[in-house]
């Protein structure tokens, strides 16, 4: 499997650090919210999902801000992201339905997190917006290898800009995010380009499928070249349900395929997100002139969004090659 191992996060200090009294209050809190919630979704789809589009806007917001007061932020901003997309022209059902689903599972997750592994536990607090301190790792072991960087991006929120960034380690074969955040033009600690190499330890929030964390003060570029044959690619090739059977919980996940696989399997072009799914077919074409050319991006929901191209010369941006 792609990921860190879970020997990295000793037991004892998780246990310790999950059974805190201010982290079980909060944990209360947020419980409390997850109901209220549960029972907003339930009634919404018992209605029919019309009945979000003529609703009042100011109804969704009002469950976002009670998701705020009972610290469950995350899903304040997805309740907040839904209500801003309803007026719009290209308002998905499917999507909608899906991040409705997505937030009524985590929050019959959070009534029963109790029963959960630690290391579920955590991954669950984490994606429900608990986010971990640098000093709340310092009992984690960190990963040292040269890392790969297969994708980066910036996107705004509000006046916080993020820069997000997907690893492969070239000795250990693993995968890590990166997400920086800033307050609008301020500079990122780490400048970070797509198909550049870099070195250093990475420490990884406790996950059962670590995948997120952050990159150490010493990280920096690397000078060792770009040199990988078609079995170092293959390595990387795996398949989304392992993934899933280890960490259910979870829903981004990083993907490499050979772009023959669009090929072979119709049905994947099905699953593209706007506007990807032009783009690739195009690309299509290039699968016979370059034999070993590779695909990278992420599956959320059952989509997939390809975002980079690898082959034996490095890592592109999608948009480099279509446009």
């Amino acid at each position: 499997m792609p990921f860190a191992p879970q020997t990295i996060f000793p037991k004892k200090d998780l246990h310790r650090y999950l059974t805190q009294p201010k982290r079980l209050d909060r944990i209360d809190l947020m419980k409390t919210g997850a109901s209220e919630l549960i029972s907003w979704i339930s009634n919404l789809f018992g209605k029919g999902l019309t009945q979000l589009l003529t609703s009042n806007k100011f109804e969704i917001e009002r469950i976002a801000v009670r998701m705020a007061d009972t610290q469950n932020s995350s899903a304040a901003r997805k309740l907040r992201i839904i209500a801003g997309q309803l007026d719009k022209n290209d308002w998905s059902e499917k999507l909608c339905i899906d991040q409705l689903m997505s937030l009524y599972f985590l929050s019959r997750a959070l009534l029963k997190i109790e029963h959960l592994p630690l290391l579920v536990q955590s991954e669950l607090l984490q994606i429900c917006g608990v986010n971990w301190r640098k000093k709340d790792l310092e009992w984690t072991e960190p990963i040292n290898d040269h890392w790969l960087c297969l994708n980066q991006e910036e996107k705004w929120v509000e006046n916080i800009r993020q820069s997000s960034s997907w690893f492969w380690g070239v000795h250990t074969g693993i995968f890590a995010c990166y997400n920086q955040f800033v307050f609008r033009f301020a500079p990122f600690d780490h400048p970070i380009k797509t198909g550049k190499i870099y070195r250093g330890n990475f420490k990884f929030f406790p996950s059962s499928t670590p995948i997120n964390g952050y990159a150490s003060e010493d990280f920096q570029p690397s000078d060792i070249p770009f040199q990988w044959t078609v079995e170092e690619f293959n390595k990387m090739n795996y398949k989304t349900a392992d993934y899933i059977a280890r960490n259910p919980i979870k829903t981004e996940w990083p993907v490499i395929m050979h772009l023959s696989h669009f090929q072979s399997s119709p049905s994947l072009l099905t699953q593209l997100q706007e506007p990807h799914s032009k783009r690739l077919l195009d690309l299509l074409n290039f699968a016979a002139v370059d034999p070993e050319l590779w695909v990278f991006g992420l599956w959320t929901h059952s989509v997939f969004s390809p975002v980079s191209l690898l082959n034996k010369e490095g890592v592109f941006p999608l948009d480099q090659w279509v446009n």
